[in-house]
């Protein structure tokens, strides 16, 4: 009798401790538990993928639209030197512009005063639509500059080291910092007036498209 009663105490003892182990340390593997993972923890409402991948901070800008580029934003002009020639100086300049196939002739029958000048272009920088009296001679010391001229309406980019004339006397066009860095330019203006300015900002867009 004593015999059974120790087996049975046993019995029920190896029970409590298999119910106490069960609630500690819960189901076995294969049993179901509840999914807690990552993906399946529902993201807040005001809360996107694009902000859990940090894309909220980078941003790109599209190249500036041609039609709001009137006056001049975030350039800096310094003016270098200004001069007039005493002597009597004529200078034809004939310019095919690259991938065309147009030649434009610019005569300079007196080249009046000359202007030269560094202008520094900010990012998004621009020198709205506008012309030059006369010839322009400009050099890329650093950055790229953009330039679209009325005449066919393609975009050139200009890079450090780099030069391009502009023949100016009515040729409308646009220059503009696209790059994302500063660009930096010297220009020399001929056939200015004198005491008159080498660029004619206009107030209306070229006929281009935006």
């Amino acid at each position: 009798m004593l015999k059974y009663a120790l087996n049975l105490t046993y019995t029920i003892s190896l029970i409590l401790l298999f119910a106490v182990s069960f609630v500690c340390i819960g189901p076995a593997d294969g049993d179901e538990r509840e999914n807690t993972s990552p993906e399946a923890i529902a993201l807040p409402a005001n809360i996107t993928l694009d902000d859990r991948i940090g894309a909220k901070d980078i941003s790109v800008s599209p190249d500036p639209a041609l039609d709001d580029m009137i006056g001049m934003e975030n350039v800096t002009v310094e003016p270098l030197a200004r001069g007039e020639f005493p002597d009597r100086i004529a200078k034809a300049f004939s310019i095919t512009l690259d991938g065309s196939s147009h030649t434009t002739e610019a005569d300079v029958a007196d080249a009046a005063e000359v202007v030269t000048a560094e202008l520094t272009f900010e990012p998004d920088g621009f020198v709205g639509w506008h012309t030059h009296p006369g010839p322009a001679i400009v050099t890329v010391t650093s950055g790229t500059l953009t330039i679209v001229n009325e005449l066919d309406c393609v975009e050139r980019k200009y890079e450090e080291g780099q030069s391009f004339v502009d023949p100016g006397q009515g040729n409308v066009h646009v220059g503009y910092n696209a790059s994302g860095e500063e660009t930096r330019i010297y220009a020399i203006f001929f056939d200015v007036p004198p005491g008159g300015e080498p660029t004619d900002l206009l107030d209306e867009p070229g006929n281009c498209p935006a």
